[in-house]
């Protein structure tokens, strides 16, 4: 059996067709071929479609095809395979494309309105200027899309699975952002995402679903939701994530419960706010949250008072300012203060077994202990710059360990 449009173009030029056609438009000879050459094409008035020869259906095999300005608008093509498939400027308004995989496919200026991409792999896709207003992209894969001008006004972006994700000048819909490559939404899976330093401020994390994130180095605040899951050891508090790494810079933390909260590693600075609860072992001190495993790296701790039993265990005060600061009683156990200034740093009865000192200014700075200072002695790792005075010394023993001592 012949194509359906090939049937078409032999029925409209039947001369039985030419004379129902005068009939019923009442018109003869040229007035017919008028009609008839001014009149929409016969497959296009009895549904058929330009394909290109291929075959648009459910599942199809359509890997590479080229179906660039075809027009498909609500075509099924339920788990279909268009992988590296060529779609400029095609229409496929309200098409049907659940799971089916679009992975680097070509989709520039492709119309995808109110499309159903339910479970579809769009990774790698090429969706500039792509209008994908109303579009169910529903735990979808953009994994790698380029998204440059791309339209998601009202899309439905819950469960959707992102990184690496490039472009500009997108709209994307309410309380969605585009963050280090991931869309960060009411929904997003982000399980295993890397989000290190990304700032997810005023974020809304409803239903989210940050499984094992690495959220290093997270700047937050304003940020919003229930339902979500976070990684192991982090919660959501007044706005703010904490957990370990968090950079906590600038917050305010009014009212926050940090109770039982990981803040190993968390960096801070310029912290305000009343009422707070901190961790045992910690304190904030100058804006800065002091307590064991603190990166308190570049931190401005100048004439900072730690009071008395500082915990700054394996704390990190590399290139830390603490002139003039004082602390009873602090321990430092391998803390780093590697290129510290602690010029005039009065350090009574501290512990600083296994601390590095490399590059440590310690001119003048107060290491006294309630038993005198004879003997006294500190194992520490890396030479300091500078020692309290001429009675001190820097020196290694019989095993190659590293110690600081008063010798006088």
């Amino acid at each position: 059996m012949g194509k359906l449009s090939d049937i078409a173009t032999s029925v409209e030029k039947s001369p039985i067709t030419r004379v129902l056609l005068g009939i019923v438009l009442g018109v003869s000879g040229v007035s017919i071929e008028k009609k008839m050459n001014n009149r929409p094409p016969m497959d296009a008035m009895i549904g058929i479609r330009n394909t290109k020869g291929y075959n648009i259906q459910p599942g199809a095999n359509l890997v590479g095809a080229n179906l660039a300005g075809l027009v498909l608008k609500g075509a099924s093509l339920k788990n279909a395979n268009l992988t590296n498939a060529n779609l400029t400027n095609a229409d496929l308004t309200d098409a049907d494309l659940t799971g089916a995989s679009l992975t680097g496919a070509n989709l520039t200026y492709a119309n995808l309105t109110d499309a159903m991409l339910k479970n579809a792999s769009l990774t790698g896709a090429n969706l500039t200027f792509a209008d994908l207003t109303n579009a169910i992209l529903k735990n979808a894969s953009l994994t790698g899309a380029n998204l440059t001008n791309a339209n998601l006004t009202n899309a439905n972006l819950i469960g959707v699975i992102s990184g690496r994700i490039t472009g500009n000048n997108y709209t994307l819909p309410t309380a969605w952002k585009l963050v280090k490559g991931y869309l960060i939404g009411p929904g997003a899976n982000l399980t295993n995402a890397i989000l290190k330093n990304a700032s997810l401020t005023g974020a809304n994390l409803t239903n989210a679903n940050l499984t094992n994130a690495n959220l290093i180095g997270v700047i937050s605040g304003r940020i919003t939701g229930n339902n979500y899951t976070l990684p192991t050891a982090w919660k959501l508090v007044e706005g703010y994530l904490i957990g370990p790494g968090a950079n906590l810079t600038n917050a305010n933390l009014t009212n926050a419960d940090l109770t039982g909260a990981n803040l190993t590693g968390v960096i801070s600075g310029r912290i305000t706010g009343t009422d707070y609860k901190l961790p045992t072992e910690w304190k904030l001190v100058k804006g800065y949250l002091i307590g064991p495993g603190a990166n308190l790296t570049n931190a401005d701790l100048t004439n900072a008072d730690f009071k008395d039993n500082a915990n700054l265990i394996g704390a990190n005060l590399t290139n830390a300012n603490l002139t003039n600061a004082q602390s009873f009683y602090a321990n430092l156990t391998n803390a780093n203060l590697t290129n510290a200034n602690l010029t005039n740093f009065m350090l009574r009865d501290v512990t600083l077994t296994g601390a590095t000192l490399t590059g440590a200014i310690l001119t003048n700075a107060g290491l006294i202990s309630q038993n005198g200072l004879i003997g006294l002695k500190y194992k520490i790792k890396g030479e300091p710059l500078s020692l309290p005075d001429k009675d001190w010394q820097y020196g290694k023993d019989k095993k190659g360990d590293e110690y600081i001592q008063f010798f006088k």
